[in-house]
């Protein structure tokens, strides 16, 4: 009877599948590694183009309202929308992106206005008194504080 492999032959065939399965399990570390470095801006609301990221797992209700909030106001946009809403010690807190962040200090009087008055409107519906929006560059860090 005649072997299809002889011993030198299979010990090649078991030892590339080994190798194989090494390189996916190498794959899968690689993606898991990618994805984990990725950034970490909470956990998420999403609605069509727009996300909004929360901090502590408690706000997700807040987090909801105010994704419906600006949908029910117009508040959203064809382009890809990101807030984030943080909460610390009691204090409150809504990112929202500067389209510009080199020109978010030099906001007119009327712009100032406009999201102070979003601000007001957001504190009342949300019910939270101590409530401030905040605008960022894209990694969320604070560039201007509209309340200062």
């Amino acid at each position: 009877m005649s072997f299809l492999f002889n011993n030198s032959d299979f010990f090649l065939i078991i030892l590339a599948l080994q190798f194989t399965n090494l390189k996916s399990i190498y794959f899968i570390l690689f993606c898991a590694v990618l994805v984990s470095c990725g950034p970490d801006y909470g956990n998420q609301v999403i609605g069509g183009k727009l996300t909004v990221y929360y901090t502590s797992a408690e706000d997700q209700s807040i987090a909801e309202k105010i994704a419906l909030y600006m949908k029910d106001h117009q508040l959203l946009t064809e382009e890809k929308q990101d807030v984030q809403f943080t909460s610390l010690d009691g204090a409150y807190r809504l990112n929202l992106i500067a389209n510009d962040p080199s020109t978010a200090e030099q906001m007119t009087f009327d712009e100032r206005k406009l999201l102070l008055d979003l601000q007001s409107e957001l504190r009342s519906h949300l019910e939270i008194i101590n409530f401030q929006i905040v605008l960022c560059n894209k990694k969320f860090e604070p560039i201007y504080n509209i309340n200062q």
